[in-house]
């Protein structure tokens, strides 16, 4: 389900990916289309879902770790960034919430990593993304409620996007991994954080929240994360959030 605030589909190539699971990536693939208006860069900002982890096995007790099963060119994001032709890059950590790391890991939190206030760890405006895709809040709700912490951080994040990369597309995204109650709260900060946003900015943004039974009853992989099949649910969401349709 998406809310508003205001081309093909290819196989993805790695071209020298190179992935870490406390560490970001960046590749590359062959653009496609031109114009003012074509997205040439995408952004996301994540967890281990961003990072494809657990995606290539199936059910929750796989017998292997994350790690093992996952799998970083079939995430959502790098299958976003193919059918748009765009180059990708992923600033996602493991186990990490904006503000509340899961089971109150003692870790940076997302907010210190990428380097508040200025956020040093985005990329420059010289390489400013078309496209911003956070998917933040798993960690921070699951078991817990981050409440006005959470708001404050991600209305801040969310600002400090938009007004560094001022013609990029904001998608904020919440789901599947948590239980009912704990997506409703974390869909409410959400929201309540984007309707922060100057109107102008606001335009420039959208919410998906995934419900698990949008994403049939193969979603789940390894230690309860989204699988490969999930993950280009997920990506079609969010090309239909911009208008196009994901090829099949």
């Amino acid at each position: 389900m998406s809310t508003g605030f205001s081309n093909a589909l290819p196989a993805f190539r790695a071209a020298g990916l190179a992935v870490a699971a406390a560490l970001a990536f960046t590749s590359c693939t062959s653009a496609s289309g031109t114009g003012p208006d074509r997205i040439s860069r995408v952004l996301v900002i994540g967890d281990s879902m961003a990072l494809g982890d657990g995606a290539g096995a199936s059910g929750p007790d796989c017998g292997k770790t994350i790690q093992e099963t996952a799998r970083p060119d079939q995430a959502y994001g790098p299958v976003v960034a193919t059918a748009l032709g765009a180059d990708i890059s992923v600033l996602a950590v493991v186990g990490r919430g904006l503000v509340y790391n899961y089971e109150n890991g003692t870790a940076p939190n997302m907010q210190t990593w990428l380097g508040y206030p200025k956020y040093e760890r985005l990329p420059p405006r010289r390489e400013a993304p078309g496209l911003v895709i956070i998917h933040l809040g798993t960690n921070d709700f699951y078991k817990h409620d981050a409440g006005a912490e959470f708001t404050d951080a991600y209305a801040d994040l969310a600002d400090h996007i938009l007004s560094r990369y001022p013609h990029a597309k904001l998608v904020a995204m919440i789901g599947p991994m948590l239980d009912e109650q704990e997506r409703s709260r974390a869909s409410d900060a959400i929201t309540t954080a984007l309707a922060r946003l100057p109107e102008k900015e606001a335009a420039r943004a959208t919410f998906i929240r995934v419900e698990p039974s949008e994403l049939g009853d193969d979603w789940v992989g390894c230690d309860w994360r989204p699988t490969v099949a999930a993950h280009q649910k997920m990506a079609g969401m969010i090309l239909s959030d911009l208008g196009l349709e994901q090829a099949h």
